[in-house]
């Protein structure tokens, strides 16, 4: 996998400075390998969820104080759900 040979050879080669910083920055990768390589060969990343956590920041903001978790749960859960809003003919 060229992916995994790439970030073999990065972290072979920075390793070789003896840096500590750096050092820990390579070990770090080594613990995410898995996830990181994943991330570059599929393009995956996490911008729905930091989207969407922007939008809750947003609520919260916007609402400037919900009074209790649970209204802005609901809150959360009106804006952000899913919820179907279309007209229902239930006769």
């Amino acid at each position: 996998m060229e992916a995994y040979g790439m970030l073999g050879d990065w972290m072979a080669d920075a390793l070789r400075y003896n840096i500590g910083e750096i050092n820990d920055v390579v070990f770090m990768f080594k613990r995410h390998l898995k996830g990181i390589i994943s991330a570059m060969v599929t393009g995956a990343n996490n911008g729905k969820a930091e989207r969407t956590n922007g939008s809750i920041q947003e609520i919260k903001t916007i609402g400037r104080g919900y009074g209790t978790a649970e209204r802005y749960r609901i809150a959360i859960l009106f804006f952000y759900g899913g919820l179907d809003m279309s007209i229902v003919n239930l006769h």
